[in-house]
């Protein structure tokens, strides 16, 4: 669909009209509260702008050091990061190296080194030349699945690459997709709408659960009736509805005017942008697991009920994460390097030990088997006991233990497949594994092809 039919329809339209208005009042009220206890609290999506923050620290590939928080120091850090980019695009001479070395600093700024940076490193080869045809593709005013074909890689962290280099592109990762659906399910509502129509249902994105999970943020605010449907690593459709957000949100500036928006100049939109960004932090509602036709089937909790109190001191220089469905469990883990393996106290007598060599394993026997598709807990303490549990990542635990076919399966092989419960969220932490978000039925799947050699697991480990 063209950018002006696209604009054109109906309910496009008058999404763009009411929003157009939005950005200029305070009638919208949203908060959350972080990890921390902090209550966040916006009157309006100005005032979401005014309280942008953003935290980085990284150096560039000249040596320069970018720090800072605000809205206009990442501004001025964009400067840097897009002359450096576009100083090694046609028509200037493509240089694959040093491309991949700005384009893995906008992923330090942006917090996504996981899985990019080794992309864009595996694939430097040419990696200029792919960028600037992407470039075209989003420049243009067609974003038909079809046109975006050549597109191989498109996340949270290519989106932006990809915003520092094409004109009024926006930044579309899981907080301002986030927000652009809150915006149209809050303009469904004013509007009397049943359902969301299919031009602005904007695909959303779980998010990378934070150092206290036990407030489970929530970014997608689908209920029974107003439908937004999970991205679920599409690359065409990410790059599609990256395309309409920036169209939508460029063209509700246009409508307006004398906004706090308007007063950042040409970081207008930018500054739109980073409004949905803080905005999208939370949405406060359960995420629906929409777009995932999965069977219910309840898995065993691999800790009982006392393994660990929700007030229970973590150890010492631990990290601290829960299981995942509806009844969390709480628990520790950390890398340690000298033993060059992931350490779990689950409350249990002895600790889950995975070593890097182990888990090495277990996610190249995940890609091989499921690629980028779903996968279940698979940790039924019965089925794994008998050999009977299906494939996913609890019984493909227990190969990786132990190649040999026994039956029935030792008692501690059992426990450690079990683990498969501290294991998934821990991979979710470092960016690998994906959670489809169901409070039965887990699966999990990966959001990159695992890392080539141990080596390279290992520094994503011990990052």
């Amino acid at each position: 669909m063209l950018k002006n039919t696209y604009l054109s329809r109906p309910d496009v339209n008058d999404f763009i009209d009411w929003l157009s208005l939005e950005i200029k009042q305070n009638n919208l009220i949203h908060s959350y509260t972080l990890p921390n206890n902090t209550k966040i609290t916006f009157q309006g999506l100005a005032d979401a702008f005014n309280q942008y923050a953003w935290r980085f620290n990284f150096s560039d590939p000249t040596g320069q050091i970018h720090t800072g928080s605000a809205f206009i120091d990442s501004a001025r850090c964009f400067v840097t990061l897009a002359s450096g980019l576009q100083a090694n695009l046609p028509p200037n001479p493509a240089n694959d190296q040093v491309i991949c070395e700005w384009a893995c600093a906008v992923m330090m700024w942006g917090g996504v080194t996981n899985g990019n940076v080794d992309w864009l490193k595996t694939n430097v080869v040419g990696l200029a030349r792919e960028v600037d045809n992407v470039r075209n593709i989003l420049s243009g005013n067609d974003e038909d699945p079809a046109v975006m074909n050549p597109i191989r890689r498109f996340n949270a962290g290519m989106t932006k690459v990809y915003s520092l280099i094409v004109p009024n592109f926006i930044i579309y990762d899981s907080r301002v997709a986030a927000s652009l659906a809150w915006l149209v399910a809050a303009w469904c509502k004013q509007a009397g709408r049943a359902s969301v129509p299919k031009e602005l249902a904007f695909p959303c994105m779980p998010p990378k659960e934070g150092e206290n999970p036990r407030i489970r943020k929530s970014r997608n605010p689908s209920n029974n009736t107003l439908i937004f449907p999970n991205m679920n690593g599409n690359v065409k459709r990410y790059a599609q509805w990256n395309m309409r957000a920036s169209w939508i949100l460029r063209e509700c500036l246009t409508r307006s005017n004398n906004t706090v928006f308007h007063q950042q100049g040409s970081n207008d939109l930018r500054a739109l942008e980073a409004a949905l960004f803080m905005w999208g932090y939370d949405l406060g509602q359960k995420i629906l697991p929409i777009d995932i036709e999965l069977p219910e089937i309840e898995e065993t909790e691999a800790n009982p009920p006392d393994a660990i109190e929700q007030d229970e001191v973590c150890r010492a220089n631990w990290n601290r994460l829960a299981t995942l469905g509806g009844q969390a469990r709480p628990f520790c883990w950390v890398f340690e390097i000298e033993k060059d393996a992931i350490l779990i106290d689950r409350g249990q007598p002895n600790l889950d030990v995975f070593s890097t060599a182990e888990i090495f394993s277990l996610l190249h026997r995940l890609y091989d088997e499921f690629g980028f598709d779903w996968f279940p807990l698979a940790n039924n303490v019965a089925h794994l006991t008998h050999r009977t549990e299906r494939d996913g990542l609890g019984s493909f635990i227990s190969y990786v233990s132990c190649n040999k076919i026994i039956e029935p399966l030792p008692a501690r092989l059992v426990a450690q497949a079990q683990a498969a419960s501290q294991l998934g969220p821990i991979l979710m932490h470092y960016g690998i594994f994906q959670w489809n978000g169901a409070m039965n039925g887990i699966h999990f799947r990966l959001q990159t092809a695992p890392p080539p050699t141990i080596d390279d697991l290992r520094m994503v480990l011990s990052a």
